[in-house]
């Protein structure tokens, strides 16, 4: 009798934190904090923020294309750091009041060359 009993007891302390954390059984979720799901948005919405448009070749006799889009302000506010997150009345960060000023700082076109992967293109430099 005190070998089941000490299985059972060894049983209930191994299954009864899974059992209470969600893990097992769904009548006890997990309780997230309301942070994460605004990281998930950031990660996975704007997928194309950071991935590089690949354009057709330059033909010879045409002019070279001019970086003529400015990024919006979504996509600005977006690659400035995080506000912090602070108290209530006492510390807090806003951005209710931003100008933005567009200005493109450098267009060029580097000569062709091989990349791997890719193969022969030439790289366009367009910072604003």
């Amino acid at each position: 009798m005190t070998w089941v009993r000490r299985v059972i007891l060894c049983s209930l302390a191994i299954l009864g934190p899974l059992g209470a954390s969600g893990c097992i059984s769904p009548f006890f979720p997990i309780p997230v904090q309301p942070w994460v799901t605004k990281r998930m948005e950031e990660k996975y919405l704007f997928e194309n923020d950071y991935r590089t448009p690949i354009m057709p070749p330059i033909r010879e006799g045409f002019p070279p294309p001019v970086c003529e889009d400015a990024p919006s302000d979504r996509e600005i506010l977006r690659a400035m750091p995080q506000v912090a997150r602070g108290v209530p009345y006492v510390y807090e960060e806003f951005r209710d009041d931003i100008e933005f000023v567009k200005e493109r700082l450098v267009d060029k076109i580097d000569p062709p060359r091989f990349f791997p992967l890719v193969g022969l293109a030439q790289l366009h430099h367009c910072h604003w």
